[in-house]
């Protein structure tokens, strides 16, 4: 069970990832409406790659790196997933789920803050009142993740086997198909062309089709084959099912089937010319409750999609040289953009060297004490110091490690490490705020100690990971924390903070 949770909160990750992309899709699409709808098709590449492949690369043109969107704490450099809720089900804290936009953020993080914490430095760690009990939130969550698993696992199913149902019902008719020529089939019992078959496709004709209606119409289906929609469009209702919670998905999943249409149409209309139109938009008529790819299921198309086709057929001109480099280059710039996870801007702090001090606390360290503890955590702190202690922090030249295996906490990823890590310098004052800026609670007091040294860990690509090493005096820090908004303006809300020892 805990294998299908874990599956299943990826799926539900990345849906939420795909489901922006969608939605940039669907503008992008506005915007270049007049353009050959070819362009359009090929710009649901970027979903079908964001339901497909858990991670992606960084890079700066990312759609992410806008500032209406918040993903330092969704992204992981390590893995380079976004990860909104943590695939490990019942084992995180509230203060854990993203949305990956910085309004809905804030406004989460205020309806979930429980209570503050404000402390000095190795105090004991109160009772709050009013905090919720040891493992009350994480066993809810996990019931829920029980029950979401199987309910999606359900769906998914009952999508399938209602295909299943359609396919062998489909064979049916065909069973009395006549060859006509080549991969070219007529039948009495269906309404309208289609492609069936994956390595083998076939063309399937409505009897009573004259020969020049055959000719405009076999080169549609012909086109479809040649750009493989045949594999293409039931792969997608395999995603769609897959996703079939997500309304954005069956959304992209249509708009993506009208897109394919079109493109064949006006690839009908390059070949054969203008004249054709008034009889290809009659014929398109006559199918009006056209079912391609039936073997797929779920992918009948109504009056309103044939009258957008009659539409876009009547109104086609071959397009100018120039808009369709134009438009080739907004494409695989919004794909590009589509596809990369976003890359986070670096301080111009100075980098720790060879020379600074950092360098004489390598080694490896293990949790003495809990500094501090996000106020919108699940858990006591007693209980949650208990479950990270054995975690061993390893700090290096060469490696941060982050090493799990010996802690009770129940993650997937036992071990993190960050290679070739970058160690650079942060400013601390005499107080510093661990949970947000503005806010009055999870405020540090460092005005006891001498010396006062904090560094970020970078990643090998600059990357913030989210890690902070302090040095204070004789004792060494070590903290997690995520990044609200974009430097400089950009506030830290930290997890947790441990005192740590070799």
């Amino acid at each position: 069970m805990e294998l299908l949770n874990q599956v299943f909160l990826k799926v539900l990750n990345m849906s939420i990832t795909a489901g922006y992309i969608i939605i940039a899709i669907l503008i992008v699409r506005q915007l270049i409406k007049k353009s050959p709808k070819v362009f359009s098709y090929s710009l649901w590449i970027a979903a079908a790659f964001r339901l497909i492949c858990p991670v992606s690369f960084p890079s700066v043109i990312s759609i992410f790196n806008i500032g209406f969107f918040d993903m330092s704490r969704a992204q992981t450099p390590v893995s380079g997933a976004l990860t909104y809720i943590p695939d490990t089900p019942g084992n995180f804290d509230l203060s854990d789920i993203t949305t990956g936009i910085s309004v809905a953020n804030s406004l989460i993080r205020e309806s979930l803050t429980i209570h503050s914490i404000s402390r000095s430095p190795f105090q004991p760690l109160p009772d709050v009142p009013g905090q919720t009990a040891v493992g009350s939130v994480p066993s809810l969550l996990h019931i829920v993740t029980n029950v979401a698993s199987v309910i999606w696992i359900a769906g998914i199913v009952a999508l399938l086997a209602c295909s299943l149902v359609r396919f062998i019902k489909l064979k049916q008719n065909l069973s009395k198909a006549v060859l006509l020529k080549g991969n070219v089939y007529e039948c009495e019992n269906i309404s309208s062309p289609f492609v069936l078959g994956f390595l083998k496709p076939r063309i399937y004709l409505p009897f009573r089709m004259n020969d020049s209606e055959k000719e405009y119409i076999l080169r549609h289906e012909e086109y479809h084959i040649k750009r493989l929609d045949h594999i293409i469009r039931p792969m997608s209702f395999l995603i769609a099912a897959i996703y079939w919670f997500n309304p954005l998905v069956w959304i992209a999943y249509f708009c993506s089937g009208r897109d394919m249409e079109m493109s064949c149409d006006e690839h009908v209309l390059s070949v054969m010319g203008s004249s054709i139109k008034k009889d290809y938009s009659l014929s398109l008529l006559s199918f009006a409750m056209n079912r391609r790819f039936h073997a797929a299921g779920l992918l009948a198309f109504g009056e309103s999609n044939t009258r957008k086709r009659v539409k876009n057929v009547l109104s086609f001109k071959k397009p100018k040289a120039w808009l369709v480099m134009i438009a080739i280059t907004v494409c695989v710039g919004t794909i590009a953009a589509l596809i990369a996870n976003p890359i986070f801007n670096r301080d111009k702090n100075p980098v720790a060297n060879e020379g600074d001090s950092l360098t004489d606390i390598y080694g490896v360290y293990e949790i003495m004490d809990l500094i501090f503890l996000a106020p919108i955590s699940s858990s006591f702190p007693d209980y949650y110091l208990k479950q990270h202690k054995g975690t061993i922090y390893e700090i290096s030249k060469n490696d941060f490690t982050l090493d799990l295996s010996q802690s009770s906490i129940q993650v997937s990823a036992r071990r993190i490490s960050v290679k070739n890590p970058i160690y650079e310098k942060v400013t601390l004052e005499n107080k510093f705020h661990a949970f947000g800026e503005g806010d009055e609670f999870g405020v540090i007091d460092l005005s006891s100690y001498d010396r006062k040294e904090a560094y970020k860990v970078l990643d090998s690509a600059g990357a913030d990971t989210g890690y902070r090493i302090f040095l204070l005096d004789n004792e060494v820090w070590i903290g997690h924390c995520y990044i609200r908004g974009t430097p400089p303006e950009a506030s830290l809300e930290y997890k947790h903070i441990f005192r740590v020892s070799k």
